[in-house]
């Protein structure tokens, strides 16, 4: 059961949102270059009556640091998704809204990820936003702890994302392209990493998983607030991004979620009587 926040449903600038793309393993363009300028009305159903148990997965930037609010792009997709039945799944909570769980490990990689990921896919998740990659680029290896090769973290990424399906396989992966950061070395990698999203993308899609290509990388240097983690417009700008890109799925590919919903406790959904 999805909580009423005290914040309204507000729709900023969808200019971003136009540059969505989307891979599926359906009769649709390239996967690589197709381009859905559609923007969605916040409140139109996703799935409804279908609960969608949405895992937020991925580092600082899933978890919302430096969001005036603790939320980053979560409450803004949250309020956007009014039309629809939602339970945010995850291990970790933070910022200031209601259901504010999530799995975002802020300043960790793609491999530390991936080790604390199945904790949360045990809640069964029917969506994954997945976002990583960006501290894999950081030219400081204290926190690239693997390296910045930008093949080696996409192949590492290409097994989280093998790793979400084998635990979750009925899931759709939503996986996204890193935003720019304002450092030339880390943003270098980070172009280079990026440009390698798409074909795990379509690699899997190809198999017949349900996953879909996200474009954060339309997030430019200029809208972070420390170089790396984004204004709260740009957070805002993101969840809308997220939810254009729910919106653009194929019908039917969100199934219900398996069993109760996560045990919460803020989650007073009745589906969690065992």
């Amino acid at each position: 059961m999805r909580f009423s926040h005290f914040l309204p449903t507000t729709l900023h600038s969808l200019s971003l949102a136009t540059l969505l793309t989307l891979t599926t393993s359906l009769a649709l363009p390239d996967p690589n270059t197709a381009i859905f300028p559609r923007t969605v009305a916040p409140g139109t159903p996703v799935a409804a009556p279908t609960e969608l148990r949405i895992l937020p997965l991925g580092d600082s930037i899933t978890f919302g640091y430096q969001s005036p609010n603790g939320n980053g792009y979560r409450l803004e997709l949250y309020n956007d998704l009014s039309g629809d039945d939602v339970v945010m799944a995850g291990v970790i909570q933070s910022g200031s809204m209601i259901d504010n769980w999530n799995a975002g490990y802020s300043g960790k990689t793609i491999q530390y990820i991936a080790e604390q990921a199945n904790a949360s896919l045990v809640q069964s998740p029917n969506v994954v936003l997945l976002m990583a990659g960006t501290n894999d680029m950081n030219p400081n290896p204290d926190i690239s702890q693997q390296g910045t090769d930008a093949q080696a973290a996409a192949s590492r990424l290409a097994s989280l994302v093998d790793q979400v399906f084998d635990q979750v396989p009925s899931t759709v992966v939503m996986l996204a392209k890193i935003p720019h950061v304002a450092d030339a070395t880390q943003e270098s990698n980070t172009r280079a990493f990026n440009a390698l999203v798409p074909s795990i993308v379509s690699d899997r899609a190809d198999a017949g998983q349900h996953i879909s290509l996200v474009d954060m990388s339309v997030i430019q240097a200029d809208q972070l607030v420390d170089g790396v983690h984004p204004n709260a417009a740009t957070y805002d700008q993101m969840g809308d991004i997220w939810y254009q890109a729910l919106h653009a799925l194929p019908q039917g590919w969100i199934a219900p979620p398996l069993g109760p919903d996560p045990d919460h406790a803020l989650n007073r959904d009745g589906s969690n009587v065992q």
